[in-house]
């Protein structure tokens, strides 16, 4: 029962102890880690934002430097200039027509001189860091969309792989904002859905649509669009900047993804590049915009929790500028950060604490009964003497292993009290020869009143009576005799 007791009292401090840990653990400490993913992903929104803001800056600049161009602008009004249609005309004899000699004129100068330009600009600085380069030298270095259009909103002349031939395509047709940057003679940026030719899937790019003309007080004569592929690569860059990577492609793989928040980027609502495996993409489409529509708002500090793939994301959108409550599909990206991941340290630091909680109480309960066990063996060998005294053993002499004063004094008490009743010599008094009786009488000679003789016997409880004097031995009363 008296183990049991000190069993069972370690046992709830145990269990006390380690539910406070575990409170702790899975209360106080997985609430702040939740707390500082939500504030790592708002910030690493705001990063990607920038970021790309800065991208589409880069966009504008280059279509700027096209549109600022004097020949250029000379060139769309062709039909206004008579001498240089002759000029070109010559140049380029197998255009047969006005718009033919201004498609073949601009092609060549200055789209594909700038095209030139462009991709020197990127290789002059290809030992600085994207993000540190000058507008027009950034990455890409030549835009995917890369076109001149005329005040009607069609197209005069693109670069591209073959496209030299591309041109009189009405893009105003689709893409309406083209002629409103002529006739409010701004730079507008937009999202769009091309494609060049009724064969091909339309994908989606960010461009930049700047005006035609030399100053800002001319009118403009066309546009140039410059636009940017939105793609898996693109969304994979962006998770790799928010990762700490300066240089995408050349971090490791697993540690962005292990680093970084995921990225996607929506179109409406269908995620149409991400850095999420393709099988992820249609299940991130339905948690966002089915079960949780993250259209609904642009709020940016607005942080929803997505469900899918067997994780749980904290989840932030970002609408691209001028998109959210204009366009009827709206563009924009997503951030999500797997809470799951963020909890993972708590689980296992949890799981860890468990199983050496359960060792802890295991090994405790092995030493709590060793250390009974070995407390108790003393008393043992006592009882072990006792009953070796009762039997018969008057010999018996009590002895232990145990280095305990307490029992070292105990057994050195039953000896002396085995030695008393026995009349033995003390065991420890190595000048007794004779026995106890015989040590009593050497020692009190000098006494008024010295020992008997002889112990003969002492009452103990339980051990009968003590036996009677004889008569010789009784003392004689005083008598009233005289003399």
């Amino acid at each position: 029962m008296f183990r049991a007791k000190i069993i069972l009292t370690y046992f709830v401090l145990l269990c006390v102890l380690t539910g406070g840990a575990y409170f702790i653990l899975n209360g106080q400490i997985q609430s702040s880690l939740e707390e500082n993913v939500e504030a790592s992903m708002r910030r690493s929104a705001t990063v990607a934002q920038h970021s790309l803001r800065l991208d589409e800056v880069a966009l504008i600049a280059k279509a700027q430097f096209t549109a600022q161009g004097e020949e250029l602008y000379s060139t769309m009004r062709l039909t206004n200039n008579e001498l240089l249609y002759e000029q070109l005309f010559a140049k380029y004899p197998e255009a047969k027509t006005a718009d033919g000699v201004r498609h073949v004129a601009v092609y060549d100068e200055p789209l594909k001189v700038d095209e030139l330009r462009m991709t020197e600009a990127a290789k002059s600085a290809a030992a600085t860091l994207n993000q540190d380069r000058d507008l027009y030298a950034r990455d890409p270095a030549v835009p995917d969309i890369f076109m001149v259009l005329d005040q009607n909103g069609k197209s005069v002349a693109a670069l591209g792989r073959g496209r030299k031939r591309w041109w009189d395509t009405n893009v105003a047709k689709t893409h309406p904002t083209v002629l409103k940057a002529v006739q409010d003679n701004q730079i507008k940026t937009e999202i769009w859905t091309w494609a060049w030719n009724e064969t091909d899937s339309p994908a989606l790019y960010r461009v930049a649509i700047v005006p035609i003309r030399p100053t800002a007080s001319q009118s403009a004569r066309g546009v140039v669009v410059a636009g940017t592929l939105i793609h898996d690569g693109l969304a994979k860059e962006s998770q790799s900047l928010l990762a700490g990577f300066a240089a995408p492609g050349g971090e490791d793989t697993k540690s962005s993804a292990i680093s970084a928040p995921e990225f996607a980027f929506f179109h409406g609502n269908k995620i149409v590049a991400s850095s999420l495996a393709s099988a992820e993409e249609d299940e991130l489409s339905a948690a966002a915009f089915s079960a949780q529509n993250l259209l609904e708002s642009d709020s940016p500090d607005a942080v929803r929790t997505l469900e899918f793939g067997g994780k749980s994301y904290l989840a932030m959108a970002r609408f691209f500028g001028n998109q959210f409550g204009v366009a009827e599909q709206p563009a924009g990206f997503i951030v999500l950060s797997p809470l799951s991941d963020a909890k993972t340290p708590v689980a296992q630091a949890t799981t860890n604490f468990l199983a050496l909680a359960v060792a802890i109480l295991v090994v405790g309960i092995i030493l709590i009964l060793f250390f009974i066990q070995a407390s108790r063996k003393p008393l043992t060998d006592i009882e072990n003497g006792l009953g070796e005294i009762l039997a018969g053993n008057k010999d018996y002499a009590f002895a232990t292993e145990s280095k305990d004063e307490t029992y070292l004094s105990i057994i050195q008490g039953l000896n002396l009290m085995s030695a008393y009743l026995q009349g033995k010599p003390m065991p420890d008094d190595p000048n007794a020869h004779g026995d106890w009786g015989e040590l009593m009488v050497e020692n009190d000679t000098s006494s008024a009143k010295a020992a008997p003789g002889k112990v003969t016997g002492v009452a103990l409880p339980g051990m009968g009576r003590a036996p009677k004097p004889s008569s010789a031995d009784a003392p004689k009363e005083p008598s009233d005799d005289q003399g």
